[in-house]
């Protein structure tokens, strides 16, 4: 489909009041038509036919952004192993309606998922060519889901990694979790055993716009921060950004703490996002910051 310029492209997005979706919407303003998806506009992605009806309602589409999802990694593990159980239900069988809806409209399916259908037991960055070995089930669900996108015939498959966003936000994420818990006196207990890629929410949003507008075939991405680090480092640079006390900043161990929660964690999720920096790099958009620059960017945006 050709668009005039004084035309705004219209994009379908599951989950737009999520933390991503906030970000997504922000970014979409006056550029986009964006029409959101969910239980209250008859696009229930867990419900059979349901988003096959609402994909079909708006025929100008031509990209559908799959940001719904069961993300509670601790309430996924209680159902581990559990197919009748929530999270697969959204996290599988949603992402197979929507990719059935897709094929059915024809339109292109932008799928989000996860750096934790990785292992996370190496030191070495994880490209899209490594395996994929999830050591939990809401990895394992978000695996699976990977597989039930390609369903959609026309798709890319978008891997995130520990989102973070600027207020308003749907929910605390984990910069704006430790940032409170700095704030208060009580402050945080910190892995420093622990790698983790935290990524600018904005970097994420203004990327899923690039590729519902390219619509790259088959793909793989990595669309993650440019730095890994401990969150023990990351409550550091909070306290740095945000004028805040490093001395409530405490260091903690994940091994430790496995002792007394069994439930399986990455020790290692360093992201390699060079596919992704080559890709946006070829269309004109920047690419992810690191965590200093996100949390300078959220610090003068609470300014302004």
């Amino acid at each position: 489909m050709n668009h005039r310029s004084n035309e705004k492209q219209v994009v379908l997005v599951t989950g737009a009041s999520g933390l991503l979706g906030g970000a997504l919407l922000r970014a979409a303003a006056g550029e986009w038509t964006v029409h959101g998806l969910s239980r209250r506009s008859g696009g229930d992605v867990t419900a059979a036919g349901s988003v096959e009806r609402a994909v079909a309602a708006h025929p100008a589409a031509r990209a559908l952004i799959h940001l719904a999802a069961f993300t509670d990694v601790s309430a996924a593990h209680r159902e581990s192993g559990d197919r009748a159980g929530l999270c697969y239900r959204t996290n599988v069988g949603g992402t197979q309606a929507v990719a059935a809806a897709c094929r059915a409209a024809g339109i292109h399916l932008i799928h989000v998922s996860t750096d934790f259908v990785f292992a996370g037991d190496r030191s070495e960055p994880y490209t899209e060519e490594d395996e994929t070995r999830p050591i939990e089930w809401y990895g394992k669900t978000k695996l699976e889901s990977e597989e039930a996108a390609q369903g959609a015939g026309s798709w890319t498959i978008v891997r995130v990694a520990y989102p973070y966003v600027a207020p308003p936000a749907a929910r605390p994420d984990l910069v704006a979790t430790i940032r409170a818990r700095l704030a208060a006196e009580t402050g945080a207990d910190l892995f420093d055993d622990q790698i983790i890629t935290p990524t600018y929410g904005e970097d994420i949003a203004r990327g899923l716009l690039l590729l519902a507008a390219k619509r790259p075939q088959g793909t793989l991405f990595h669309l993650a921060g440019a730095t890994s680090l401990s969150p023990h480092a990351l409550g550091l640079e909070i306290a740095r950004t945000f004028g805040l006390d490093a001395a409530r900043v405490r260091r903690a161990s994940l091994a430790a703490h496995m002792k007394k929660d069994p439930r399986p964690r990455q020790r290692s999720l360093r992201i390699s996002n060079a596919r992704w920096c080559a890709f946006a790099a070829r269309h004109g958009l920047a690419p992810p910051v690191g965590v200093a620059e996100g949390l300078k960017r959220i610090q003068e945006a609470g300014s302004e």
